[in-house]
């Protein structure tokens, strides 16, 4: 863990500590689990009702004036298009400054507090452990800007720490590839971690040229699952696949296990509503910018969170699956 204390001494950050405290919550009781998320809950609540002017504006132009007494379902539901501007930032608290993609409108700007920032690896880390993959373990990142951003002389260091080896996933043209898979076999490379369909032009690859390459496992995020991945993946790899579903603007990490039954929520820092198939999230850990009942824009078929223990023994709530986005269009 020398590289992951490094990384957080740079950063300023504890995921090391993030990391461990998060393994160690994989068994917690549900009751538990339902009690510390509603006390967190109202205390960031109450944080940002005393020190964010620009949320406490939100909720008067939304009808809100009894702050006392203030229920949790009676907060109004927030989009990306209340966020816009810097007003509901709690700068004294921001650690970082990050942003969505935009893929579904324009970017938002927002700030992550230091517990933010520490938790984002720490959850990818805990999903990494399903097929015994541990921090810093060298992968293959197939990715784009969302991920990696190659052009940064610190995102390359941060890139070295982690050991990535990052390929672009707007390149992967058969040279490309081929390199790739030499570069696997070269540094013995066990892990694939990208872009849904990224991973699945790489594993194509493999199986057009007859590759057989066995992997500890392979890890798709950003997009939907694609049923042709997992199958590619066991025939050229001799390995399962485990999907990610991540949303930093909400906090949220969740993951599938070996059982594939749904998407281990991470408790700690997210709380998950549905509402109408809406997926709704709350960022319970940060203070410097009010994700508070937030529309991340993505949907479930579900209505709501599976509560009772998985069969792989995890007793983290699961969010049944993600079905697509709200403005999802086809042209």
């Amino acid at each position: 863990m020398l590289r992951v204390k490094v990384i957080d001494a740079c950063r300023k950050i504890d995921s090391n500590g993030m990391y461990h405290r998060y393994m160690a919550n994989e068994h917690v009781p549900t009751e538990k689990i339902i009690a510390y998320q509603e006390q967190k809950k109202k205390d960031l609540l109450k944080f940002h009702l005393a020190n964010n002017p620009g949320y406490v504006d939100f909720l008067k132009r939304n009808g809100i004036s009894d702050f006392e007494n203030l229920k949790w379902e009676e907060l109004p539901i927030i989009t990306k298009a209340d966020l816009k501007g810097e007003e509901m930032i709690v700068k004294s608290n921001a650690h970082h400054l990050h942003h969505t993609g935009g893929s579904t409108g324009k970017p938002l700007i927002y700030a992550l507090s230091r517990d933010c920032v520490s938790a984002l690896w720490a959850a990818i880390w805990r999903a990494f452990s399903v097929l015994d993959v541990k921090p810093c373990e060298a992968l293959v990142m197939v990715a784009g800007t969302s991920l990696f951003n190659k052009e940064s002389l610190s995102r390359r260091v941060y890139n070295w720490l982690n050991r990535f080896h990052v390929v672009s996933a707007f390149d992967l043209n058969d040279e490309t590839l081929k390199k790739t898979y030499e570069m696997m076999v070269r540094k013995n490379i066990k892990v694939v971690y990208g872009y849904t369909s990224s991973v699945l032009c790489l594993l194509k690859y493999f199986d057009a040229n007859n590759i057989k390459l066995k992997l500890k496992g392979v890890f798709t995020t950003s997009e939907m699952m694609i049923p042709a991945v997992r199958e590619l993946a066991r025939k050229c790899c001799d390995c399962d696949v485990i999907d990610i579903y991540g949303a930093n603007d909400g906090g949220i990490l969740a993951f599938e296990c070996k059982e594939h039954s749904g998407y281990h929520v991470s408790w700690e820092r997210s709380f998950v509503e549905i509402v109408d198939n809406r997926i709704i999230l709350t960022d319970l850990f940060n203070t410097s910018f009010p994700f508070i009942r937030y529309q991340v824009e993505d949907m479930t078929s579900a209505s709501e969170l599976i509560m009772e223990p998985c069969k792989c023994g995890r007793t983290m709530f699961r969010l049944p699956n993600v079905s697509g986005r709200i403005f999802d269009m086809i042209e």
